[in-house]
């Protein structure tokens, strides 16, 4: 049973670390990667 808390803990660590590594480098970045932005933003240039 130590041994599984111990995983958790690990993994809630480097979860957590990853997250905060995302919202830091990511902040200003949109998901324009989705197939609805994609249509979106191909209607915006062109006009």
């Amino acid at each position: 049973m130590k041994s599984i808390m111990k995983r958790l803990k690990y993994y809630g660590v480097g979860f957590g670390f990853g997250i905060i590594f995302v919202i830091f480098f990511f902040q200003n970045r949109g998901c324009s990667w989705l197939p609805s932005n994609r249509v979106k933003n191909t209607i915006l240039d062109r006009v």
